[in-house]
């Protein structure tokens, strides 16, 4: 969702042992009572409007779910928040969509997510209530409640670690999609024109699955100090 973003030993101490200053200087939020975040029927139809976009959307409610504001950059695959931005967003509901790939859907496999290390880290660093993500038919929410700093540090870690094993698993498959279909278009045969079908059928399958995998280690370590929800939008 957001550029490069370092994990820092010294990022998570703040936040965790001293509450993260965001750019108006304040504490992070804590949160006591999850009624102030509970959106209203007109988030989750926004959110519904956005979930099919091949462009991301980032949209900030405050703690009565009124819209703020909400930046989009065109056909752009991610968005950035000025500091600006983040300070009026402390405290409040952030919710975006992961671009939607209208391809995999045609080859028969529903779009799906998750939130990467970055969001979670943006959230952290600037004290979103609850970070939210949307693609196709899923929602997605995060939210840090009581942080503990050494499980908080393996999470972080750990989900980084899966996110770069997927990424190079990923990469592999759409390596092996190009060549396949740069061979069928230069030979097309129906022997090559089967591999290519077959290597796409294999790249977004393995997507499906690497995705989970990560969904999964979310849903698993929750003892971190936050709650994470995957429903049907």
């Amino acid at each position: 969702m957001y550029g490069a973003y370092e994990v820092s030993e010294h990022i998570l101490t703040r936040v965790l042992e001293y509450g993260i200053l965001n750019a108006g200087g304040e504490e992070m939020a804590s949160i006591e009572n999850t009624e102030n975040i509970t959106p209203t029927k007109s988030i989750r139809i926004t959110e519904k409007s956005i979930a099919r976009n091949s462009y991301e959307t980032a949209i900030v409610y405050d703690k009565e779910n009124n819209e703020l504001f909400r930046v989009s950059q065109g056909d752009a695959s991610a968005v950035e928040l000025t500091q600006k931005q983040w300070a009026q967003a402390y405290g409040m509901t952030l919710t975006h969509n992961h671009p939607f790939d209208l391809t995999m859907e045609r080859y028969g496999f529903e779009n799906t997510s998750a939130f990467s290390s970055k969001d979670i880290l943006r959230g952290m660093q600037y004290g979103i209530a609850e970070m939210r993500m949307v693609i196709g038919n899923e929602r997605y929410s995060f939210c840090w409640v009581t942080p503990n700093y050494e499980k908080t540090i393996q999470f972080i870690e750990g989900l980084q670690k899966i996110e770069a094993s997927a990424s190079a698993v990923i990469t592999d498959t759409k390596e092996a999609v190009d060549k396949a279909v740069n061979i069928s278009i230069n030979n097309q045969t129906t022997e090559n024109k089967n591999r290519a079908y077959n290597a796409i059928l294999e790249h977004y399958s393995t997507v499906v699955t690497e995705t989970n995998k990560i969904n999964q280690f979310i849903a698993d370590n929750q003892n971190a100090g936050y709650i994470f929800k995957k429903e049907v939008l």
